[in-house]
């Protein structure tokens, strides 16, 4: 996972994470909080997979912004009165993540094939006591 409900928290209001969250609107319902940081997580690994090696060693401060804005907009999903706002944070995610995939925008992390290099088995045998054949 990229972000925290924490992280969340500090982009939205408790308040406003209670609402988005809980039905009954009396405290954070987590296990919706995580389905919601999850589902961005697995966003974010598709567009990154060809570009760079996952999972990341850590976290870019980028990666982090779009995850907790991804999980904000995957929690204002089931509000039946999105706003014109939540589309333009949709948008600008997106646009972001497909620059970041394209590599417009660099991440200073390990590219996907570099770590397939750097993974390689390497082996050596012994030099042969008989010959082939008899």
């Amino acid at each position: 996972m990229y972000c925290s409900i924490e992280d969340i928290v500090k982009r939205l209001s408790e308040k406003e994470l209670i609402i988005l969250s809980s039905e009954s609107g009396e405290q954070i319902d987590e296990t919706v909080v995580n389905t919601a940081i999850e589902d961005a997580g697995d966003i974010i690994d598709s567009y990154l997979k060809k570009a760079y090696a996952l999972p990341l060693e850590t976290v870019p401060k980028i990666i982090l912004k779009i995850a907790t804005e991804l999980a904000i907009i995957y929690l204002n999903d089931k509000n039946t009165q999105n706003d014109e706002s939540i589309e333009v944070r949709r948008k600008n995610v997106f646009t972001l993540l497909d620059k970041i995939a394209k590599k417009e925008i660099v991440l200073n992390l390990p590219a996907a094939d570099e770590e397939a290099q750097t993974k390689k088995i390497l082996y050596s045998t012994k030099k042969r006591l008989f010959k082939r054949g008899f």
